[in-house]
């Protein structure tokens, strides 16, 4: 805006010269033009300068806003989101899939406000289990909290361990697996499976699964929340105990 006033303004002329080669009326108008051109410009600078701010680092809008819809952008930031798809498996079994195995969901009850659980089925190996393609979720460097709720059953008495893990697939070289956690879990009852998880090297396609307990034995899961580490809201088991 200043710049453009800048460029506008006359060259200086010599007074004698200018005189001497207009009549007087049109001096007369050329000064009052010059005084009328300058305000307007400067009111518009001042116009601009009163109804615009600078944008802040905070994007968020203050809480005193009255709209709900603003309101809730501040206080729930992306930060805090699962970034797995259907952690609950509400939607049933999509984007999840079992790894050489079946899987299927069972849906929870009307007068219950659970999501239902997926049951992992047909089990010829330990390693079988159900996972999801996180890919477009995670970026290197960052450390990722992992929470499932998870049980198993089966013509069994014995508890059976249960694990969570990461699978690193690059195409220039052999599949890496990063160990997230493990816990122990008895027929008939929910358990917490907790751990963490971080990336150095990006690969092509990252995939978090759960697998275990023994062949023969089902593995059945009620929720998955993955989130990065500033956060500390996790869905648990224990409101769940009994399957």
């Amino acid at each position: 805006m200043f710049d453009f006033i800048t460029n506008t303004t006359r060259p200086k002329q010599d007074k004698n010269q200018s005189n001497a080669l207009k009549p007087k009326h049109r001096e007369a108008n050329e000064k009052s033009d010059e005084f009328c051109f300058r305000p307007f410009f400067f009111s518009k600078a001042y116009l601009i300068d009163t109804y615009w701010t600078p944008p802040t680092t905070n994007h968020f809008p203050p809480t005193s806003l009255s709209s709900p819809s603003l309101k809730v952008q501040a206080t729930t930031p992306m930060a805090y989101s699962n970034i797995v798809h259907n952690g609950d498996f509400s939607d049933g079994l999509e984007p999840w899939y079992p790894n050489a195995c079946q899987a299927f969901v069972v849906s929870s009850d009307s007068s219950s406000s659970d999501s239902g659980y997926a049951v992992v089925t047909n089990r010829k190996e330990t390693w079988q289990g159900l996972e999801q393609d996180i890919t477009p979720q995670v970026s290197p460097g960052v450390t990722y909290n992992v929470s499932a709720c998870v049980g198993v059953s089966g013509p069994f008495h014995e508890s059976s361990q249960v694990l969570a893990t990461v699978r690193l697939e690059r195409d220039d070289s052999p599949t890496e697996y990063l160990f997230i956690g493990k816990t122990y879990a008895s027929r008939d009852k929910w358990v917490d499976l907790e751990g963490t998880f971080s990336i150095s090297n990006m690969a092509d396609r990252v995939v978090i699964y759960l697998e275990g307990p023994a062949p023969g034995k089902d593995l059945l899961i009620r929720s998955v929340t993955v989130k990065d580490s500033t956060s500390r809201d996790f869905q648990r088991c224990t409101a769940h105990p009994d399957i």
